[in-house]
Protein backbone atom coordinates (compact mmCIF):
# COMPACT_ATOMS: atom_id res chain seq x y z
CA UNK A 1 0.00 0.00 0.00
CA UNK A 2 2.84 2.20 0.95
CA UNK A 3 4.67 1.52 -1.96
CA UNK A 4 1.90 1.94 -4.45
CA UNK A 5 1.44 5.61 -3.07
CA UNK A 6 5.30 6.35 -3.31
CA UNK A 7 4.84 4.94 -6.90
CA UNK A 8 2.14 7.03 -7.22
CA UNK A 9 3.96 10.62 -5.85
CA UNK A 10 7.07 9.43 -7.79
CA UNK A 11 5.56 9.05 -11.39
CA UNK A 12 3.36 12.67 -10.92
CA UNK A 13 6.47 14.52 -9.89
CA UNK A 14 8.34 12.98 -12.87
CA UNK A 15 5.83 13.51 -15.36
CA UNK A 16 5.76 17.22 -14.20
CA UNK A 17 7.08 19.19 -17.41
CA UNK A 18 11.09 20.22 -15.52
CA UNK A 19 11.16 16.10 -15.98
CA UNK A 20 10.77 15.55 -19.46
CA UNK A 21 13.59 14.87 -21.29
CA UNK A 22 13.58 16.07 -24.29
CA UNK A 23 16.62 17.22 -26.62
CA UNK A 24 15.63 20.62 -27.79
CA UNK A 25 17.05 21.68 -31.25
CA UNK A 26 20.08 23.64 -31.28
CA UNK A 27 19.80 26.61 -33.60
CA UNK A 28 23.65 26.54 -33.96
CA UNK A 29 24.43 23.18 -34.36
CA UNK A 30 24.60 23.64 -38.34
CA UNK A 31 27.41 26.14 -37.54
CA UNK A 32 28.90 23.61 -35.38
CA UNK A 33 28.63 20.84 -37.65
CA UNK A 34 30.61 22.90 -40.27
CA UNK A 35 33.42 24.20 -38.02
CA UNK A 36 33.77 20.62 -36.63
CA UNK A 37 34.23 19.44 -40.58
CA UNK A 38 36.31 22.24 -41.14
CA UNK A 39 38.34 20.84 -37.97
CA UNK A 40 38.28 17.30 -39.07
CA UNK A 41 39.46 18.14 -42.46
CA UNK A 42 42.43 20.12 -41.34
CA UNK A 43 43.21 17.43 -39.06
CA UNK A 44 43.34 15.08 -42.04
CA UNK A 45 44.98 17.33 -44.19
CA UNK A 46 48.08 17.56 -41.36
CA UNK A 47 48.26 14.14 -41.80
CA UNK A 48 48.21 13.02 -45.46
CA UNK A 49 49.99 16.20 -46.30
CA UNK A 50 51.77 18.73 -44.03
CA UNK A 51 53.07 20.80 -46.88
CA UNK A 52 49.80 21.55 -48.09
CA UNK A 53 48.54 22.36 -44.52
CA UNK A 54 51.14 25.17 -43.81
CA UNK A 55 50.62 26.45 -46.87
CA UNK A 56 46.63 26.10 -46.08
CA UNK A 57 47.33 27.78 -42.42
CA UNK A 58 49.41 30.36 -44.19
CA UNK A 59 46.56 31.60 -46.50
CA UNK A 60 44.09 31.36 -43.61
CA UNK A 61 46.31 33.33 -41.83
CA UNK A 62 46.73 36.50 -44.33
CA UNK A 63 43.17 36.48 -44.97
CA UNK A 64 42.68 37.16 -41.97
CA UNK A 65 44.94 40.40 -41.53
CA UNK A 66 43.48 41.12 -44.63
CA UNK A 67 40.39 41.56 -43.03
CA UNK A 68 41.02 42.72 -39.51
CA UNK A 69 43.39 45.83 -41.63
CA UNK A 70 40.30 46.52 -43.70
CA UNK A 71 38.08 46.80 -40.53
CA UNK A 72 40.10 48.66 -38.65
CA UNK A 73 40.75 51.36 -42.01
CA UNK A 74 36.44 51.42 -42.45
CA UNK A 75 36.41 52.13 -38.35
CA UNK A 76 39.07 55.08 -38.63
CA UNK A 77 37.05 56.40 -41.69
CA UNK A 78 34.19 56.38 -40.17
CA UNK A 79 35.76 58.57 -36.43
CA UNK A 80 37.56 60.81 -39.43
CA UNK A 81 34.78 61.47 -41.54
CA UNK A 82 33.01 64.15 -39.52
CA UNK A 83 35.76 66.00 -38.75
CA UNK A 84 37.13 66.45 -42.18
CA UNK A 85 35.94 69.98 -43.68
CA UNK A 86 32.81 69.85 -45.45
CA UNK A 87 33.09 70.29 -49.15
CA UNK A 88 31.58 73.37 -50.22
CA UNK A 89 28.03 73.57 -52.33
CA UNK A 90 27.84 73.08 -55.91
CA UNK A 91 28.25 76.55 -57.85
CA UNK A 92 25.36 76.03 -59.31
CA UNK A 93 23.30 75.87 -56.26
CA UNK A 94 24.52 78.60 -54.45
CA UNK A 95 25.09 80.87 -57.71
CA UNK A 96 21.30 80.65 -58.45
CA UNK A 97 20.87 82.14 -54.93
CA UNK A 98 17.05 82.33 -52.93
CA UNK A 99 15.96 85.05 -55.50
CA UNK A 100 15.95 82.11 -58.14
CA UNK A 101 14.48 80.05 -55.57
CA UNK A 102 11.64 82.12 -54.26
CA UNK A 103 11.02 82.69 -58.18
CA UNK A 104 11.10 79.17 -59.13
CA UNK A 105 8.61 78.55 -56.11
CA UNK A 106 6.13 81.02 -57.38
CA UNK A 107 6.56 79.69 -60.90
CA UNK A 108 5.63 76.00 -59.38
CA UNK A 109 2.95 77.69 -57.26
CA UNK A 110 1.21 79.19 -60.01
CA UNK A 111 1.38 76.02 -61.87
CA UNK A 112 -0.34 74.13 -59.07
CA UNK A 113 2.98 71.79 -58.43
CA UNK A 114 2.53 72.46 -54.84
CA UNK A 115 5.08 69.86 -53.15
CA UNK A 116 7.71 70.89 -55.60
CA UNK A 117 6.95 74.83 -54.56
CA UNK A 118 7.09 73.82 -51.11
CA UNK A 119 10.92 72.14 -51.72
CA UNK A 120 11.87 75.51 -53.43
CA UNK A 121 11.00 77.38 -50.82
CA UNK A 122 12.50 75.52 -48.17
CA UNK A 123 16.06 75.65 -50.33
CA UNK A 124 15.31 79.53 -50.61
CA UNK A 125 15.64 79.70 -46.80
CA UNK A 126 18.45 77.73 -46.57
CA UNK A 127 20.41 79.96 -48.49
CA UNK A 128 19.25 83.11 -46.58
CA UNK A 129 20.04 81.56 -43.47
CA UNK A 130 23.43 80.37 -45.09
CA UNK A 131 24.44 83.63 -45.94
CA UNK A 132 23.16 85.03 -42.01
CA UNK A 133 25.80 82.02 -41.05
CA UNK A 134 23.15 80.27 -39.30
CA UNK A 135 23.23 77.10 -41.44
CA UNK A 136 26.11 75.65 -43.81
CA UNK A 137 23.86 75.05 -46.75
CA UNK A 138 24.31 72.03 -49.20
CA UNK A 139 21.93 70.44 -51.35
CA UNK A 140 23.16 67.01 -50.23
CA UNK A 141 22.05 67.31 -46.73
CA UNK A 142 19.09 66.19 -45.17
CA UNK A 143 16.65 68.56 -44.03
CA UNK A 144 16.80 66.98 -40.73
CA UNK A 145 20.61 67.80 -40.76
CA UNK A 146 20.02 71.78 -41.31
CA UNK A 147 18.07 71.23 -37.58
CA UNK A 148 20.70 69.64 -36.06
CA UNK A 149 23.13 72.31 -37.10
CA UNK A 150 21.39 75.31 -37.14
CA UNK A 151 22.47 78.56 -35.00
CA UNK A 152 19.21 79.59 -34.04
CA UNK A 153 16.88 80.55 -31.13
CA UNK A 154 14.66 77.62 -29.39
CA UNK A 155 12.20 79.00 -31.07
CA UNK A 156 13.40 79.39 -34.31
CA UNK A 157 14.95 76.01 -33.91
CA UNK A 158 11.44 74.66 -33.22
CA UNK A 159 10.25 76.63 -36.12
CA UNK A 160 12.33 74.96 -38.37
CA UNK A 161 11.98 71.56 -36.79
CA UNK A 162 8.41 71.52 -37.32
CA UNK A 163 8.77 72.85 -40.75
CA UNK A 164 11.10 69.96 -41.74
CA UNK A 165 8.14 67.48 -40.53
CA UNK A 166 5.97 69.21 -42.53
CA UNK A 167 7.67 68.61 -45.76
CA UNK A 168 8.79 65.19 -44.72
CA UNK A 169 4.72 64.69 -43.75
CA UNK A 170 3.97 66.15 -47.40
CA UNK A 171 6.95 64.58 -49.25
CA UNK A 172 7.27 60.91 -47.41
CA UNK A 173 3.81 60.44 -45.97
CA UNK A 174 1.99 61.67 -49.15
CA UNK A 175 -0.26 63.70 -47.39
CA UNK A 176 -1.89 65.75 -50.16
CA UNK A 177 -0.59 69.47 -49.98
CA UNK A 178 -3.46 72.17 -50.72
CA UNK A 179 -3.27 75.72 -51.91
CA UNK A 180 -3.94 77.02 -48.61
CA UNK A 181 -1.03 74.71 -46.96
CA UNK A 182 1.46 75.83 -49.73
CA UNK A 183 0.78 80.03 -48.54
CA UNK A 184 1.24 79.00 -45.13
CA UNK A 185 4.41 77.16 -45.49
CA UNK A 186 5.25 79.94 -47.89
CA UNK A 187 4.77 82.31 -45.01
CA UNK A 188 6.71 80.13 -42.37
CA UNK A 189 10.05 79.90 -44.48
CA UNK A 190 10.49 83.52 -44.46
CA UNK A 191 14.05 84.23 -43.12
CA UNK A 192 13.26 87.11 -41.06
CA UNK A 193 11.15 84.25 -38.63
CA UNK A 194 14.45 83.43 -37.75
CA UNK A 195 16.73 84.65 -34.87
CA UNK A 196 20.33 83.67 -34.16
CA UNK A 197 21.06 82.14 -30.81
CA UNK A 198 22.52 84.60 -28.35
Amino acid sequence: MIDDRFRAALDSVFAGPAYRWEERPDPFAVFGRIWQAFIDWLIALWTRSPLLFDVVAWTLAVLLVVVAVRAAWVLIGQFRAPLEREAPAPADAVARGPGWFRREAARLREEGRWLEAMQADFHALLLELDARRLVRYHPAKTPQEYVGEAALDEAGRARLRDLVWTLYRHEFGRDPVTPAIAEAWRELTGADRYAPAH
